[in-house]
């Protein structure tokens, strides 16, 4: 096994993705000033330099391709099925804000495993390949740089108990348990705590965003393409209780959730864990 030492900062099984999540579950615009020294991606403080673009990894998640390492330090993490083979296998799109002390690459290192599985990103190169591509790791339109959610105090009054969150995807049997004593939902898979290989903490977040999206299979090989432009229904879980929310999302627009009156979702500060789900196996998804 390999030390997390060697790989400060890093996630195993990686593909870098240069789109810098800017158009991922955006909230309405805000004031790009208004973000100095508050992370956009939490809405918790930061010391990452103001303006500074966030930058979003795909990681395997095979149980094989784990531990993963740097999970703990994302801001948020996506989960979907990536494809309809292999009982549903599920992909992990990674999101941080702290892009001076995230590394980034596609070096293989030999770890005993199958070479689709030895992708690391290691220290140091995110920045040089950024720069070698010539993008700019701060936003040239400070119109996108906004918070990420709608962030303040959500008390869930509404909200029914929700200690346990079990989602559809059935080879790596997710499940998010919420934690009393840190007020957050440790993330669990295939029976066991989901901890970062590096330091070896458990992945927990604040908020849990359930969202459901059609899933239409366009290959042999069992990869589809989710219909996450147009509206559908979801679920908004934190503090140990769970609302029914709505999505939408237009061609050029961001992603934005609503409570069911329609107003706006208020999401308290923190991580977040946003899990989509292909609308056949909606009516799968448990939690009390």
């Amino acid at each position: 096994m390999i030390s997390g030492k060697k790989f400060i900062k890093t996630v195993s099984s990686v593909v870098l993705t240069a789109v810098m999540a800017a158009a991922l579950a955006l909230a309405p615009a805000t004031d790009a000033k208004a973000l100095g020294g508050i992370n956009e991606l939490t809405g918790l403080p930061t010391a990452a330099p103001n303006l500074q673009r966030p930058i979003a990894v795909m990681v395997d998640d095979d149980q094989i391709a784990s531990p993963h390492y740097g999970l703990a330090e994302a801001d948020i993490i996506y989960q979907m099925v990536n494809s309809t083979k292999n009982n549903r296998v599920t992909r992990l799109m990674a999101i941080y804000n702290q892009l001076p002390h995230l590394s980034g690459g596609f070096s293989r290192i030999p770890n005993g495993k199958p070479s689709w599985y030895t992708e690391y990103c290691l220290a140091g190169e995110a920045a040089r390949r950024i720069a070698g591509a010539g993008i700019s790791p701060f936003y040239t339109d400070i119109s996108c740089a906004q918070n990420r959610f709608n962030f303040g105090i959500n008390d869930m009054a509404a909200g029914v108990p929700a200690n346990v969150c079990s989602l559809p995807f059935p080879h790596n049997s997710t499940m998010l348990l919420y934690n009393p004593l840190t007020a957050t939902y440790d993330w669990n898979e295939i029976g066991s705590p989901v901890v970062d290989a590096e330091d070896f903490q458990q992945v927990t977040f604040k908020n849990v965003i359930i969202q459901c999206a059609p899933m239409v299979e366009y290959d042999n090989n069992g990869y589809m393409l989710y219909g996450v432009i147009g509206s559908g229904m979801g679920y908004y879980l934190t503090n140990g209780k769970a609302v029914a929310i709505t999505w939408y999302k237009d061609v050029i627009g961001h992603t934005q959730y609503f409570n069911a009156d329609g107003t706006p979702l208020v999401v308290n500060p923190g991580k977040t864990y946003i899990g989509i789900v292909p609308a056949d196996s909606w009516g799968l998804v448990l939690f009390g």
